[in-house]
């Protein structure tokens, strides 16, 4: 079976976007701003030379909140498998959970409601595994927060 390296998004592969004027800081929802951390090209390029598939799951509630649309999560996502990949990087599937527990005024009431996907559930690791083919024994969940590590524990 195939060894995977499974990542966390935001905090992770990409920076936080800070917005000076207004004082925001807040995951990328737009591809001009995406912006790699320091050593994720040469830390993917390592894993991917030596054999192990990469996915990313990543948390986004913010089109639950009504902060931001679907589209733009998706649209955002796509231009970071994009960047990596003219890097030689593959990133073979993305999981995305959009949910949130709590209901948000002008929020996305579909979206706002507890499930499996949102870390630290398992729901998208599992799919990821599943997807990929991963043997999970010899699989690692990369990200930085607790909800990361108790994702993977959970999976």
């Amino acid at each position: 079976m195939t060894r995977g390296i499974i990542l966390d998004r935001d905090g992770t592969l990409i920076d936080f976007w800070r917005d000076a004027e207004l004082g925001l800081v807040t995951p990328a929802f737009h591809p001009d701003q995406l912006r790699l951390l320091p050593g994720v090209t040469e830390g993917l390029e390592l894993w991917r030379d030596a054999g192990f598939v990469l996915a990313i799951a990543s948390n986004q509630p913010d089109a639950a909140k009504g902060r931001v649309a679907v589209e733009a999560i998706a649209r955002t996502n796509a231009a970071l498998v994009e960047r990596l990949a003219d890097r030689g990087i593959v990133i073979a599937q993305v999981e995305t959970c959009l949910h949130h527990p709590d209901r948000h005024d002008g929020g996305n009431d579909a979206l706002s409601r507890p499930c499996a996907c949102r870390k630290p559930a398992p729901g998208m690791l599992d799919a990821i595994v599943a997807g990929l083919g991963l043997d999970r024994s010899r699989s690692w969940m990369i990200g930085d927060t607790a909800a990361d590590l108790g994702a993977a524990r959970a999976a």
